[in-house]
């Protein structure tokens, strides 16, 4: 089974084991969505779950993204499946 969606290593995030991407919701609004990856190349990585196609992935300047939704300047909320 050959997985249909596959991003950057730079869009994920990690937090006790536990993998997310911000997902663009519409200007500077951005969802934090929890993902489940399988073995990637050391550059890319396929997404088992938790992301569709066409969806807007942030992949660089991730941190950034982070760091300003955690300092409450752009808006972000967690959202896991």
């Amino acid at each position: 089974d050959v997985p249909r969606l596959v991003i950057p290593i730079s869009a994920l995030t990690e937090d006790l084991g536990t993998f997310s991407v911000y997902v663009q919701r519409g200007g500077e609004r951005y969802e934090k969505r929890q993902v489940v990856t399988g073995s990637g190349d050391g550059n890319y990585v396929p997404v088992l779950s938790g992301l569709s196609e066409g969806e807007r992935v942030v992949t660089r300047g991730v941190h950034a993204v982070r760091l300003a939704a955690s300092a409450g300047q752009v808006q972000a909320h967690a959202h896991a499946h």
